[in-house]
């Protein structure tokens, strides 16, 4: 397949990647945990199960990416600034053998998140934010380097596809008015 600008190849004999079937079969399970988890949300927010994945549609935009993140002192040049995910649901895989390196801001305060071995970090996105008209805030987050050791981390996002409509789906005063989702995504990243 053709790379993306700023994508490499894996390859040499430290590729642990020989075939893309590990990770497609990753993206595959950790798809159907973002739809467990998104049924689950439906239902705590008194909706069917299955209403807010029908949301998502059959051309949903997830993806997952594999980042690298080297040994840095200088954590704005191989980091990642403070930011939340723009789509519903996002599952962090951390590399569990480094330094805690994904913070959470509270106030004005960030916290280190510590990894935990074989378990998941779960974060909700703007558009989660929106379907539940702030019953459930995201959480502002950032990628800290350490100048001693690298770190990988695996994140999944589920994400609408981009000619999804969302708004709030809970009843009350609506905080937020019908957004395209892929008018919000080039309004965002341009």
């Amino acid at each position: 397949r053709p790379l993306r600008p700023g994508q490499e190849r894996i390859s040499g004999p430290e590729s642990h990647l020989d075939s893309e079937k590990p990770s497609e079969e990753y993206f595959e399970r950790l798809h159907d945990l973002a739809q467990v988890l998104t049924a689950a949300i439906s239902e705590s927010l008194g909706l069917e199960p299955g209403h807010l994945n029908s949301l998502f549609g059959p051309k949903h935009t997830s993806l997952l990416r594999l980042n690298h993140y080297p040994a840095c002192a200088d954590s704005s040049r191989y980091g990642v600034n403070r930011h939340t995910d723009p789509g519903g649901v996002t599952i962090l895989m951390q590399d569990f053998y480094g330094p805690a390196s994904l913070q959470v801001r509270r106030g004005d305060q960030w916290y280190n998140i510590q990894p935990v071995p074989y378990a998941y970090v779960i974060n909700l996105g703007d558009m989660m934010q929106v379907w539940s008209n702030d019953r459930y805030v995201v959480s502002e987050h950032r990628v800290v380097t350490s100048s001693e050791q690298e770190r990988i981390s695996i994140p999944f996002f589920y994400a609408p596809a981009f000619t999804s409509d969302v708004e709030p789906l809970v009843d009350g005063e609506r905080v937020y008015r019908k957004v395209n989702y892929g008018e919000f995504i080039k309004k965002r990243f341009n």
